[in-house]
């Protein structure tokens, strides 16, 4: 007994000890786990910091109170805003004039001044002649019928046609000689009618197919080449039976009204001014039998107009 008593003493004692060892050493575990921990969250709070440093701020809205009060929770948590009725709707500002809109996206520059349009200058009315000195009737025919004109004009050849052949009841229809000039691809650039209306058919600056082969006794290096420097003159008449029977026969002669035989003196005086005109635009063209011709002159035998019954005397010349 007095044995045994010793040994348990020891044994307690021994216990005692190893206790008080593993409490000191668990003692230190939980110090070091703190300091871990402590570590820790200064490193996460120093990265939260940096983090937020980086983040752009976002600014503050701010809320009316009395919209606030407004605001209510759904069911499930969300918080909307109800709608408002017509009473407490805002009217939008009007616009205030000139005023520019700029959003962050953009900049609005002001818009430059558009340049100045430069108008066209209006195309002149299309006249052949240089002035307007004569009243005249557009007629003109198709560019086919003309060609463009580049030797100086030095002669006026008088012509007369009429559409006696086809019509002779009624000879003068200015269409209708319109038409025979377009299908048959001759010209003048003149055509005047038996109350001295003057008609446009082709410009001066153009040649007109009206003189065809031929020669002028005075002027033989225009020999099949008048047109190249004359004006053509057509007059609505008729000539005798004997210089329109390579037209027509006696019987559609004889069927054509006494009146419509020979010239008007209307178309006499309209001639006349038309000549003073041209030669007045043209210095080249001297008012004389030399340079103002009859189409029977430049080629006798195959033409027989303007006629015997043409009075020169009655155009000055």
């Amino acid at each position: 007994m007095k044995i045994v008593t010793p040994i348990i003493l020891l044994f307690i004692i021994a216990t005692f000890v190893f206790n008080q060892e593993m409490m000191k050493q668990e003692e230190e575990h939980q110090v070091v786990k703190q300091a871990v921990i402590v570590q820790t969250a200064d490193t996460v709070v120093q990265e939260t910091e940096n983090h937020i440093q980086n983040v752009p701020s976002t600014p503050s809205v701010s809320v009316p109170a009395k919209e606030l009060e407004s605001v209510q929770p759904t069911e499930q948590g969300e918080f909307t805003q109800p709608i408002k009725s017509e009473e407490e709707s805002v009217e939008p500002e009007p616009p205030v004039e000139n005023e520019q809109v700029v959003t962050k996206s953009e900049t609005v520059q002001p818009k430059p001044a558009e340049p100045e349009t430069v108008k066209e200058p209006a195309k002149p009315v299309y006249s052949p002649k240089s002035n307007a000195n004569i009243a005249t009737i557009d007629a003109f025919l198709p560019e086919e019928n003309s060609e463009p004109r580049s030797t100086p004009i030095t002669h006026i050849v008088i012509h007369f046609t009429s559409n006696a052949v086809n019509n002779p009841k009624s000879p003068y229809g200015v269409q209708e000689i319109r038409r025979i000039f377009v299908d048959y691809g001759v010209s003048a650039h003149y055509m005047i009618g038996r109350n001295g209306e003057i008609y446009d058919l082709v410009p001066e600056n153009r040649v007109a197919y009206h003189a065809g082969k031929g020669n002028l006794p005075s002027f033989p290096q225009y020999m099949n080449t008048l047109n190249q420097y004359s004006i053509g003159i057509e007059l609505l008449a008729i000539g005798t039976k004997e210089e329109m029977r390579t037209m027509m026969t006696d019987t559609v002669y004889e069927s054509i009204h006494q009146s419509e035989i020979g010239y008007t003196e209307a178309q006499y005086q309209s001639l006349t001014r038309l000549i003073g005109d041209i030669v007045s635009r043209n210095p080249s063209v001297s008012k004389d039998r030399l340079h103002i011709v009859g189409h029977d002159e430049y080629a006798p035998g195959r033409k027989t107009d303007p006629g015997s019954l043409f009075h020169w005397t009655k155009i000055g010349l």
